[in-house]
């Protein structure tokens, strides 16, 4: 009855659907694209829907369930397929799976503890603050603009487009300037592109034209009734032509750079936050900025310097760029849906709200699934969603709390992993204890885990995941595996699962569930610290039959605070 309401939900500007691993936000959230897609289909097409989904594997899952709903797919992407499309050629993107693999790896490396509070910090809703603080600073001064060159000569100086940018009404949005200071940069260009067609390098172009420009040039002197008789002032007006031709044919590139707005150094522009650190401290509220805030900006500032761009730094740096340079809205978009909600910042909602104004929205999350190093506290039906994300529309709140994936046992097991377990309803289908194994060393873990495997693919089940913490401790395992049972293993470039037995790490298999799953180590030196309860607890969430625990040395202490009646120790 809950999820029908879902589905069928017309009146929410913004629905949120939270619920625990295997409630069945996702196959409801696809039901409710089928409804709305039948029930609006004079006035709503496919192409009009967009989901957010959390990595290519789960797309390729997705485009089979609408057709076989009888509907057409709708539009499908991630949010890191969105960023590289509009950074990948200006920048060597950090992927969030990179930074998800630092955070839990990079402890005991110097400059980490900085990082994290970058991490956490810029996807705040401060950092939102601060970024339209600093585009308030810039409308007065200190944007960074490039030098408009052509032939290794400059035409048009940085100093020259900045004083002509702030000599225009400050009352005016700085969108609106840009847009004058482009026209008025067209007709810079024009005047030089008169000036370039005396130099000896467009006389030389035009000795080695074809018969072929000759003659159209001729034609369409002879058409403006420019040719008179054969005399030298014909052929100065050919030349002209010609001239005119070849550098209005060179200059093409640079009217188009004006145009989109090239001028502006944008990665200049926010390196500059981090290179002067006074602007950004005066651009930050009071008390907000991180402890360790000098160190981010040397850090940001070199790994930009680099052409590199952190994951933390990508969505600032596009909202920074829409800000100054105004908003690309998609207006067309009707509907918007976002699974694993709980991943995405506030930056990256307020981005999203810019970028897709007038659509409904979708979206479905689990806090207890909040993996990501940016989660902190808050959770998906937090102040900064209703802010950001609502808008002048309605919100409204869906808990599911019944999990179908797992037999009752498993989620007997994991709910005591989860924060928040006891709102957590288990689906009454029997199966076996969960099992949970500590040995001394890896050998002997090794040598269990691939008899388990082993026996587990041979009592029918298509596939077995074992699952470790870090891709790092995946390529380990496969290592360690890969001679004693046939198995893969699958990294952040997998293109799709097979049957059989697969290596993943914890964070890839958010999201997909398997048969059976292995965990490869559960110990207190995997799962000790505090943020990597969530991670265990989603590790264990992906198994749908069978569940089985390895610990090398002494449990986890979320694993330890399990009542031993709910798994067999072995």
């Amino acid at each position: 009855q809950e999820q029908n309401r879902i589905i069928r939900n017309e009146r929410s500007g913004v629905l949120i659907v939270t619920g625990p691993a295997g409630s069945g936000k996702t196959s409801t959230a696809l039901q409710r694209i089928a409804y709305l897609l039948y029930r609006y289909r004079e006035t709503l097409q496919a192409e009009q829907i967009v989901l957010f989904s959390p990595n290519p594997l789960f797309n390729r899952y997705v485009s089979t369930v609408l057709p076989e709903l009888g509907e057409r797919n709708m539009e499908q992407t991630t949010f890191q397929d969105y960023l590289e499309h509009r950074l990948g050629s200006s920048f060597k993107l950090e992927h969030p799976f990179e930074q998800m693999e630092y955070s839990l790896t990079a402890a005991e490396e110097p400059g980490y503890s900085a990082r994290m509070e970058a991490i956490r910090f810029k996807a705040s809703r401060n950092y939102i603050d601060m970024i339209h603080a600093y585009v308030q600073w810039l409308e007065t001064e200190g944007l960074q603009l490039h030098d408009i060159c052509f032939r290794d000569e400059v035409l048009v100086t940085a100093e020259q487009i900045h004083s002509q940018l702030y000599r225009y009404d400050a009352s005016l949005p700085l969108p609106n300037r840009l847009r004058l200071l482009a026209e008025w940069l067209r007709g810079e260009l024009h005047r030089a592109a008169k000036q370039e067609r005396k130099k000896p390098w467009v006389d030389e172009e035009v000795e080695m034209l074809d018969d072929d420009a000759y003659h159209e040039a001729y034609m369409k002197l002879q058409r403006k009734k420019q040719f008179s008789e054969e005399t030298f002032d014909d052929f100065q007006r050919e030349r002209d032509w010609l001239a005119a031709s070849i550098v209005n044919e060179h200059f093409k590139s640079l009217y188009s750079q004006v145009k989109k707005l090239g001028f502006i150094d944008m990665e200049g522009t926010y390196r500059q936050l981090f290179a002067m650190p006074d602007v950004s401290e005066r651009c930050a509220a009071a008390g907000t900025l991180p402890a360790e805030w000098r160190t981010i900006c040397v850090d940001t500032e070199a790994r930009l310097r680099s052409g590199e761009m952190a994951f933390e730094d990508a969505t600032p740096y596009l909202y920074l760029n829409e800000c100054i340079k105004g908003f690309r809205v998609n207006t067309s978009i009707r509907q918007l849906f976002i699974d694993e909600a709980q991943d995405y910042s506030p930056f990256q909602f307020a981005l999203l709200r810019r970028m897709f104004p007038r659509c409904s929205m979708t979206l479905l999350g689990d806090w207890e699934q909040a993996i990501y190093p940016h989660a902190g506290e808050q959770d998906i039906n937090s102040s900064w969603l209703s802010s950001d994300m609502r808008g002048n529309s309605s919100t409204e709140t869906f808990h599911l709390t019944r999990s179908y994936r797992t037999t009752r046992p498993i989620m007997e097991f994991a709910r005591y992993l989860a924060m928040d377990g006891d709102r957590i309803e288990p689906f009454d289908r029997a199966g076996n204890l969960p099992t949970v194994t500590v040995v001394e060393g890896g050998a002997q873990r090794d040598r269990l885990v691939a008899d388990r495997v082993r026996q587990l693919l041979q009592e029918g089940h298509r596939n077995v995941a074992v699952i470790c913490k870090t891709a790092q401790e995946s390529k380990e395992a496969y290592e360690a595996l890969q001679n004693e049972i046939s198995i893969y293993l699958v990294e952040q470039d997998t293109a799709s699962f097979h049957e059989g037995a697969l290596v993943i790490p914890s964070y890839l298999a958010k999201g997909v569930e398997f048969d059976a799953v292995v965990i490869y180590d559960a110990s207190e030196a995997a799962y000790g610290r505090a943020n990597e309860q969530k991670l265990l607890y989603v590790s264990c969430t992906r198994a749908m039959h069978e569940l089985h625990v390895f610990c090398v040395g002494k449990p986890s202490p979320w694993l330890a605070a399990v009542p031993a009646e709910t798994y067999l120790s072995l």
